[in-house]
């Protein structure tokens, strides 16, 4: 539901798409951009590949029905004379539709779906199907055979959708291929265009509007990674897969000691919200190439077996030697070894909260003691050093099916953590204690 800060706002405008091929017939709602089909056999790849629930079936004069996809054997679909036409003999006669537009889906594909956060809070995912949908009234429904069908009308001017109240504060809006955009609420919400699979702003797909966003950034990081060969030694640690919410969890169980006092700050990481992508723009200093020599003598990385990224910086790589199902412990060591060695950088990069939340999901209680373990190898490397040191995260994880999965547009995915010894940033969320539980 959107609380009192958050409302949608209809207007006039739905961008419809038309298929290059007269005989095909266009596919939107919860699917890739450009799905068409050619024949029903085509939808019913379409529904075992998507795991399709619903279908919505639309005409060019905006009648619609919708029916349960595992009716979809019980209907036919044919196109004759330049139309698509829907026929059923098992199902009510409101089923009998012509000359389709286009068929909606509501499916398990959500990568376009809309994500609305304000501070760290998911407001709102709004899919697209549902957006579609709410372009329409309900007529009534129909009954036969056991079966049930929808039966519903357009508005005459298809609506397309804005959201957000009137703020000042600026608003970030995250694009598919990771670009963060900063606007004031004025000049977003002319630009925002709903294109039937997906959210649109100046022609890149629109995946997140973050309202109250933090301060705190992966850029932040990576400043503080640049100024090395020039600043004060500097112990970073990342401690993979801890979010935002996974750390308040922990503090809300107990279970973190030294943490309980720490002022983290929450921090926006990077879309996709995956290692990978993290490590890549951390370490990706193409611009300041002539500066190699000064970068690669100045710092170290203790890394586990293997990496996906390049570094100027020496990378030290840690095999699982006591065969522990981790190297969080041998990483731990080799940073102690190194840390006598006085570099101007150690970055010590942990991974066991991550394995393990993907294990058992992210407010497990073996994750949360995951949590505890790692931040006493923290805690005494922080002992250990002379220097400044900043602690932060690449992201968290959100629970699937007793399982912790990231990589997409969900608050718990998108909010990590970050302190620094250098400076600190305000905390723009208010500290809020919730438990989340899994067993």
């Amino acid at each position: 539901m959107w609380n009192k800060n958050i409302f949608l706002i209809f207007f006039g405008g739905l961008c419809l798409l038309s298929c290059s091929t007269k005989s095909r017939l266009m596919i939107v709602g919860d699917i890739p951009f450009k799905t068409q089909i050619q024949s029903i056999d085509d939808l019913h790849v379409i529904i075992d590949k998507f795991h399709v629930d619903d279908i919505f079936f639309v005409t060019k004069d905006l009648v619609a029905v919708e029916i349960k996809a595992k009716l979809i054997n019980e209907v036919q679909l044919q196109y004759a004379q330049g139309k698509w036409n829907l026929s059923s003999s098992q199902l009510a006669r409101s089923i009998n539709l012509h000359d389709l537009q286009y068929i909606a889906v509501s499916s398990t594909f959500k990568d376009y779906q809309l994500a609305v956060f304000s501070g760290d809070q998911e407001q709102e995912l709004i899919s697209s199907y549902e957006t579609l949908k709410k372009n329409f009234f309900l007529e009534g429904t129909a009954e036969k055979n056991g079966r049930t069908m929808k039966k519903y009308r357009g508005f005459p001017s298809p609506p397309s959708i804005t959201v957000l109240e009137y703020t000042d504060k600026p608003i970030i809006a995250f694009v598919e291929n990771g670009e963060q955009k900063i606007y004031d609420i004025d000049f977003l919400l002319p630009k925002m265009k709903f294109f039937q699979t997906h959210w649109q702003i100046d022609n890149d797909a629109l995946l997140i509007i973050w309202n109250d966003f933090p301060q705190a950034s992966i850029s932040l990081v990576k400043h503080k990674l640049q100024q090395t060969f020039r600043n004060p030694p500097l112990l970073m640690m990342m401690i993979d897969g801890l979010g935002w919410k996974m750390l308040e969890n922990a503090r809300a169980y107990g279970d973190v000691k030294s943490w309980a006092n720490v002022n983290f700050v929450p921090m926006r990481t990077l879309y996709p919200p995956t290692t990978t992508n993290t490590m890549q723009q951390l370490m990706n200093f193409d611009s300041q190439l002539q500066f190699r020599d000064s970068y690669s003598s100045s710092g170290k990385i203790i890394e586990n077996d293997h990496v996906l990224y390049k570094s100027l910086f020496e990378i030290i790589l840690n095999t699982d030697l006591n065969d522990n199902s981790t190297t969080d412990d041998e990483i731990f060591d080799s940073a102690k070894e190194h840390l006598l060695l006085t570099p101007r950088l150690l970055f010590v990069h942990f991974h066991s909260v991550d394995d393990t939340a993907h294990e058992f999901g992210p407010y497990h209680h073996k994750t949360r003691t995951q949590i505890t373990i790692v931040e006493d190898y923290v805690q005494e490397l922080i002992a250990r050093w002379q220097g400044d040191y900043v602690i932060f995260s690449d992201h968290g994880l959100h629970s699937v099916e007793g399982k912790g999965q990231h990589g997409q547009n969900r608050i718990e995915d998108m909010v990590g953590v970050f302190y620094s010894s250098i400076d600190q940033l305000p905390a723009v969320i208010p500290h809020r204690l919730t438990i989340n539980e899994e067993r």
